[in-house]
């Protein structure tokens, strides 16, 4: 039998190209998809050139001419369109995503639809004045089931522990995508302090989801440092609302410790619009801890019991 030995040179030389492949995929897996940052990102509404947009249920995540990149937030999201006045005919291409796009069906009244991983694309002539609303069909069964989870980030780095933290995420909403559920709900602190590079990472994982609408309650967490902007961007407002087949799905935002009398101005309206009994009130911090012993819930006791 012979054996032989790889010289120094060469095995420098594997040293190497495992140190590269290492950190070639912890940048891979720690920076993860960048977040668009432009001024119209996050925002409900977008003024192009002889058009405006008013979104409801979704925000603008990129728009580039006539060329609009949509982030639906909610169930049942919708686009109005808004002509001032008569511009020369063109087309205005729109891509939604979150929306889960086998729930999405085909509409002769949209061209060049297309249905992509987790939402549809299509395109739109206009030209004469006046508004008009995109709605997408709805789906209101009878019977559906939806996900809940919180509290579910992992560790920033994929190689910081052993128990392999940086993956919970995924492990636990490719487990909720099982149950092929109407959407997901996270209730929060997604993140661990609100920095753009978790966020990134964060970007990756729900660009990576197929059919399954996912939406956010956003926690402590997400909002440090300057993370409300990036919340925004990815989940939309901090407080909504949507329907669906009778029942009313409300997120609200209790981190601080002023709730804000706008905020349980805008939840009182909608429990009034509810039907009795059928609603659920999504939030992070609970109105009460179990726990024997432990008190984490609303800051305020006074806003606390105004709430329940």
């Amino acid at each position: 039998m012979k054996v032989k030995f790889v010289s120094d040179k060469g095995g420098i030389l594997l040293r190497l190209l495992f140190i590269a492949a290492f950190f070639s995929l912890h940048a891979y897996l720690y920076f993860g998809s960048p977040l668009y940052k432009g001024e119209e990102a996050g925002k409900a509404a977008y003024s192009g050139d002889g058009f405006k947009l008013n979104l409801t249920g979704a925000v603008i995540s990129r728009a580039q001419g006539d060329k609009i990149k949509i982030k639906a937030f909610a169930l049942h999201p919708e686009i109005k369109i808004i002509v001032p006045e008569n511009i020369p005919q063109r087309q205005i291409f729109f891509e939604i995503d979150n929306i889960g796009s086998h729930r999405a069906p085909l509409s002769s009244f949209l061209k060049n639809f297309k249905k992509l991983k987790n939402g549809v694309s299509f395109s739109l002539d206009v030209h004469v004045q006046g508004e008009f609303t995109v709605a997408l069909p709805k789906n209101d069964s009878a019977k559906f089931n939806f996900a809940v989870m919180g509290d579910s980030r992992g560790s920033a780095s994929p190689f910081a522990n052993h128990r392999g933290a940086f993956f919970v995420f995924r492990r636990i909403i490719t487990q909720a995508a099982r149950t092929n559920p109407l959407f997901a709900m996270d209730l929060g602190d997604l993140v661990n302090s609100g920095k753009y590079y978790q966020y990134r990472i964060l970007n990756s994982a729900l660009r990576s989801m197929k059919n399954m609408v996912f939406l956010g309650v956003v926690g402590n967490h997400d909002l440090k440092n300057s993370g409300r902007r990036f919340w925004n961007i990815l989940f939309g407002p901090p407080y909504y609302s949507f329907e669906h087949n009778g029942w009313r799905f409300i997120a609200v935002d209790n981190n601080a410790e002023d709730f804000g009398e706008e905020q349980f101005q805008w939840l009182e309206a909608e429990l009034t619009r509810s039907s009795p009994g059928r609603f659920f009130v999504f939030m992070h911090k609970p109105l009460f801890d179990p726990r024997p012993g432990q008190n984490y819930t609303m800051l305020n006791d006074l806003q606390r019991e105004r709430f329940i």
